[in-house]
């Protein structure tokens, strides 16, 4: 980490990357409307008639959080993969995190919808958790990346590829079998793609580059995908059984989920899309999107007491409300986050790298003095 750490590059990314991210946080939006609103619980609206066409068209609307979670994951794997993290870049992203528990947890004091309480001491952690939450899951994993580095700098291609291939069969295949439990939480699953993907990064290939063929392979995928979540809905029910879970799309490690996901983000990285302002300036909104509508107050605010999800099960124009809602959803919070951005983060991010950031580069560099000295050539 040099003096100039932390200053923007000011050459401006294509677009097609940060178009992913908008359709992979409308994906994500998309999977709320339906998993967090009440529609998909067992005996809620989706499960009374499982084989009607507005319960199939939830189904496979609302099941692109998983694959979506891995592409966000799989981007930001790709560009790190020959970097460096730096410690603006993961106070930005901290400060960020807690910029929204806090500010959020007092809107709802204050609206009277939640009440002071010891809990909210809690809100001075960084993490509320290390199992499913997936803000938190990727600050461990921003932080685990400088060690990934190491890891799949020091590999070659064929040890890499041979990681590759154990950790596909164990936390995917396995995933596969019938009654076999394969366990784990979002930080260790994002490792995994992060080596996933960082084989693609270092080892170039032609075919990573041909676009028409991850077309192809994305189309397939998700005609696969959609096709995997309505039979696993409709064939128990016809066959006179309790519908099954759907064991290739409906989470993180699934196949198609990950299937999907890989094949799409080899699709736009090759696609090639000019700088647009608008959608560059979108993407940068994405994670705050995500901490807002999240958040469990809001959720519920938005699902139950605004767009009433439960209550337009049996609107006509369904999937319509639902691209309604979803949209509303996204460029609501893609405001918020934009002033968020303006108002907060850019005076918080220069009065950082006037004041904080060098004396952070001398204390570290005093700290490796000192180890080096003391501990590790001892």
């Amino acid at each position: 980490m040099n003096k100039t750490e932390g200053i923007a590059s000011k050459t401006h990314r294509d677009s097609n990357i940060e178009l992913l991210r908008i359709l992979v946080m409308l994906c994500i939006v998309g999977c709320h409307y339906v998993s967090h609103s009440g529609l998909a619980v067992q005996g809620g609206p989706i499960y009374s008639d499982i084989t009607n066409w507005r319960s199939l068209f939830l189904l496979v609307a609302g099941a692109w959080g998983g694959a979506a979670d891995n592409c966000f994951v799989i981007i930001s794997s790709y560009f790190m993969c020959k970097k460096d993290i730096s410690a603006r870049k993961f106070i930005k992203l901290l400060a960020e995190v807690y910029f929204y528990k806090i500010v959020l947890y007092l809107v709802f004091v204050f609206a009277g919808q939640q009440s002071l309480s010891i809990d909210a001491l809690y809100m001075l952690l960084p993490l509320s958790s290390v199992t499913g939450n997936f803000a938190d899951c990727f600050l461990i994993f921003y932080l685990c990346i400088p060690f990934l580095n190491v890891l799949v700098r020091s590999m070659n291609e064929y040890q890499h590829l041979g990681l590759l291939a154990l950790l596909m069969v164990v936390y995917v295949g396995f995933e596969l079998i019938p009654k076999f439990k394969v366990s784990f939480n979002f930080a260790t699953w994002f490792c995994i793609l992060f080596i996933i993907t960082s084989y693609v990064r270092l080892y170039p290939k032609k075919i990573f580059n041909d676009t028409k063929f991850w077309g192809i392979v994305s189309a397939i995928m998700i005609v696969l995908a959609i096709l995997s979540i309505i039979c696993c809905a409709v064939i128990p029910v016809k066959i006179g059984i309790s519908p099954v879970p759907d064991n290739f799309t409906g989470g993180v490690n699934k196949i198609f989920a990950i299937g999907v996901a890989f094949s799409v983000f080899m699709f736009f990285k090759n696609l090639k899309v000019k700088y647009m302002p608008l959608i560059n300036t979108v993407a940068t909104t994405v994670f705050g999107v995500y901490l807002i509508h999240t958040y469990w107050p809001v959720g519920q605010f938005l699902w139950g007491d605004v767009f009433k999800c439960g209550a337009n099960y049996w609107n006509p124009y369904l999937p319509l409300y639902f691209i309604f809602c979803v949209l509303c959803v996204f460029i609501g919070c893609s405001v918020v986050d934009l002033l968020r951005i303006h108002l907060f983060e850019k005076p918080f991010m220069s009065f950082y790298d006037k004041h904080i950031n060098q004396r952070w580069l001398n204390l570290k560099h005093r700290l490796r003095q000192y180890l080096d000295k003391n501990w590790v050539n001892s």
